[in-house]
């Protein structure tokens, strides 16, 4: 997967998971800040904005995003930021590092399930299969169109489409990566020819959360057709383990609402949408696992697990409880009984009445608890302590908390027993064994050492940086409209050193392709692209922050703002000259010295011009 991929995975999630993961954070209003570890701070004023993306401090004006702070605070360089971010969020850092430049099967493999999807699409729109099948599970138009649902005939289209490709090379890629990724299969019978995996099917694609197809899930229209759901294989695109059905289309409801309601199967997810439950994502069956975890985090700690009602769907949810509860996510449930699963439940009844359901829910572990209680029927004492040690073994993964003793506690006292939470867990000897404590560095703790930065992974930008070079990038930042003026290329060409000009080339050319509310949320990205060091960024990521909400200057400001800034550069540039000049005459003879006080008195009438 390309490290592309990477960074705008790692900018989808909170910047306060990140920085959260190293330094307590505290709420105050509608802020969360942390004691900043990048000055001697007594008072939160590192302020962490999840909507920017982006931490500020004010008192030592550092600022940056999710990469510039683990690149500041733990001392490494990009890469091993990255690597470092992958461990946080759960992602695995081997399925990006060997990708610096793009895959080709993986772009055409990309290309080729795209290509499918449009086929499918088109074949949909003309075929009564399909549009009976929409008819009987009540999907709407807008709802098919939105998951892209499509039809793949009976005729080997997909396989006669990529035979036609005319290119010999990019045909026998396409021909190569779709039979790896088991869409099209050899024709044993046929020598050269190929067939579909995917005949006479309702076809549901399978798309990541950054819009990118990894497959599909189909659906049999026949009687005789085996099986009844036939799924893409593991590939190169499709990670079953990474499988969130509906999670692009979800992914910014989950955000607005800060609740996931997580369900079983892509019709369930298609009928929660279609209902207004936006915020829902399907796991495709049950194969709930520990890698959706961190993925499921970073966009919510608010679960719902709404999946199937059947004793293979509450076993899942029992599953998924246990792997969130390790994160420290106390997930709530609900139960579609008598109805099968959401799809079932929401077309016999009003999403009103789900919306009841959602808003009286309890935590799983209140519904298991009251499961124990009712099902060990603890009358005895020995009974009752039995029931105390299944809880126990319930509320394990949480650890010692505070959360586990008064749930504890609160368990014990329903059933009688008036012993301390303490006393409880120390009762239960399968506690002890799976308990793990977890801690957080105190408030005071500063960043841990590591290694000393190879400056040789960065453009030492900041110990070159001068003042007034310094003024002019957070200015222009804060200002980028100064860049549609013809003072613009002067500015440019005094900014030193060159890789800060050629960076600034780079934000120009985005400042006119992109729109104004899209420009900030990329700079950081150009940035990321560039070998600069984490000082360069900080400065550039506090300019991005402050600017955020400012009024633009009019032309008469722009052209002021710049006069200013090339002036003050210009003073700079000659007064270290004239400083290196000053150098040179201590150590020169005397008719040099003659010369140099000539061209030091030559600036000296230069720098009082500017003035």
């Amino acid at each position: 997967m390309p490290i592309d991929d990477l960074k705008l995975q790692i900018k989808d999630t909170p910047i306060s998971r990140i920085i959260g993961h190293y330094l307590p954070l505290t709420r105050r209003g509608n802020q969360t800040l942390a004691i900043c570890p990048f000055h001697q701070d007594t008072k939160p004023s590192l302020n962490v904005n999840d909507s920017k993306g982006m931490f500020m401090c004010f008192a030592c004006n550092t600022g940056g995003d999710h990469i510039t702070f683990v690149e500041k605070y733990k001392n490494l360089n990009f890469i091993d930021s990255l690597e470092e971010i992958c461990k946080i969020i759960g992602l695995e850092f081997s399925d990006f590092k060997d990708e610096k430049k793009k895959n080709p099967e993986l772009e055409m493999g990309r290309k080729i399930l795209n290509k499918s999807i449009q086929i499918y699409l088109k074949i949909a729109e003309s075929s009564s299969v399909f549009n009976d099948f929409l008819n009987q599970r009540n999907i709407s138009p807008d709802t098919s169109k939105a998951f892209k649902l499509g039809f793949a005939p009976g005729n080997n289209i997909l396989s006669t489409y990529l035979m036609s490709i005319k290119d010999e090379k990019e045909r026998a890629l396409a021909l190569k990566v779709a039979v790896g990724l088991k869409i099209i299969h050899h024709d044993k019978i046929k020598k050269g020819h190929y067939f579909d995996s995917f005949r006479d099917r309702i076809m549901f694609p399978i798309f990541d959360a950054y819009n990118n197809p990894m497959g599909f899930t189909s659906r049999a229209t026949k009687e005789n057709q085996k099986p009844k759901y036939l799924n893409s294989s593991e590939s190169i695109t499709f990670i079953k383990k990474r499988l969130l059905y509906g999670a692009n289309l979800a992914k910014n409801s989950i955000r607005d609402k800060n609740q996931i309601l997580i369900c079983e199967g892509n019709m369930d997810a298609i009928t929660l949408h279609q209902k207004g439950f936006t915020n829902s994502v399907a796991i495709m069956g049950t194969a709930f696992n520990s890698s959706l975890v961190p993925i499921l985090k970073s966009l919510s700690k608010n679960i719902i697990l709404a999946l199937d009602s059947d004793n293979a769907g509450y076993e899942a949810s029992k599953r998924a409880n246990q792997l969130l509860l390790k994160e420290g996510i106390i997930s709530k449930y609900i139960s579609f009984s008598p109805s099968k699963d959401p799809d079932e439940y929401l077309n016999a009844n009003s999403s009103l009445e789900l919306e009841k359901l959602i808003d009286s829910s309890k935590s799983f572990i209140d519904h298991e608890l009251e499961l124990i209680r009712n099902r060990t029927n603890p009358t005895t004492v020995e009974s009752k302590i039995d029931a105390i040690k299944e809880a126990s073994d319930l509320l394990s993964p949480l650890g010692k908390t505070i959360y586990t003793k008064e749930k504890l506690a609160e368990f014990a006292s329903s059933l009688g027993i008036k012993s301390s939470p303490e006393e409880l867990l120390r009762e239960s000897d399968s506690v002890s064994s799976n308990y793990k404590t977890t801690t957080k560095p105190a408030s005071s703790q500063q960043p841990e050492e590591t290694h000393t930065l190879n400056t040789g992974n960065h453009v030492g930008l900041a110990s070159v940086l001068s003042k007034s070079m310094e003024i002019a990038v957070r200015e222009i930042l804060k200002n980028p409209e100064v860049m549609e003026q013809e003072k613009w290329s002067e500015m440019l060409d005094l900014l030193r050193p060159n890789e800060v000009k050629m960076w600034f080339a780079s934000i120009q050319k985005l400042y006119f392709e992109v729109d104004d509310q899209e420009f900030n949320s990329m700079i950081m990205d150009v940035l990321n692209g560039h070998q600069v060091s984490p000082e360069f960024k900080s400065i550039v990521g506090a300019a991005i922050f402050r600017s955020e909400g400012k009024e633009p200057l009019d032309k008469k400001g722009q052209n002021q703002l710049l006069s200013d800034l090339i002036k003050k550069i210009k003073k700079e540039h000659l007064i270290s000259k004239r400083n290196e000049l000053f150098e040179q005459h201590h150590n020169a003879t005397a008719s040099e010295q003659e010369d140099l006080l000539r061209e030091i008195n030559n600036i000296q009438i230069e720098i009082k011009n500017i003035n």
